[in-house]
């Protein structure tokens, strides 16, 4: 082989290796639990859309120590987890004033239970998906609608619910980073 085929030769070998090595290094894009993962750890995941424009965010609420998605809160809403750019985390803070007392029955229609229904406070998180970076911190107030959830979660055979932050509050509190 000549000189000329050699260099030819490592040039196409070095394009061919680096283009492995570029998808082998590259970073998956974060799936539904990688995003929850974001609102515990502020974990970042760099295979995640780029931050740009209206973004698009998921929504998680801890009320009762586990953040669960929300999505009726969710901002340009996806059904992809991929395409989330932000993650928009809220951690009920606080009571306020009680709205209601409950009741909720058993199959039988008999009253089985009675809770209350509280105002909710709460700090929105809004974090970057791809940095983990830290965009916004918030206080929130939940709605003062005084109806009743149809259903409820019992702890320890107790529970009191919290109402969440209306969904324009939520917006507006998002788009003010």
């Amino acid at each position: 082989m000549t000189r000329r085929a050699w260099t030819a030769t490592a040039v196409v070998l070095t394009g061919i290796l680096a283009a492995i090595g570029y998808h082998a290094l590259r970073s998956p894009a974060p799936d539904d639990e990688d995003l929850l993962r974001t609102c515990v750890t502020a974990a970042a995941h760099p295979g995640a859309a780029a931050l740009s424009g209206e973004p698009v965010t998921r929504t998680f609420a801890n009320t009762t120590g586990v953040y669960e998605h929300r999505p009726a809160l969710d901002l340009s809403p996806t059904t992809d987890p991929a395409d989330v750019q932000q993650v928009a985390c809220l951690r009920r803070t606080r009571s306020g004033v009680q709205l209601n007392t409950c009741r909720y029955g058993n199959v039988s229609g008999v009253e089985a239970v009675r809770t209350k229904l509280y105002q909710g406070g709460w700090e929105l998180t809004v974090y970057e998906v791809r940095t983990g970076r830290r965009i916004a911190v918030r206080a929130l107030a939940g709605t003062a609608d005084s109806t009743c959830p149809p259903t409820t979660i019992l702890r320890g055979g107790e529970g009191d619910d919290h109402t969440e932050p209306a969904r324009a509050d939520l917006v507006a509190a998002i788009r003010a980073r």
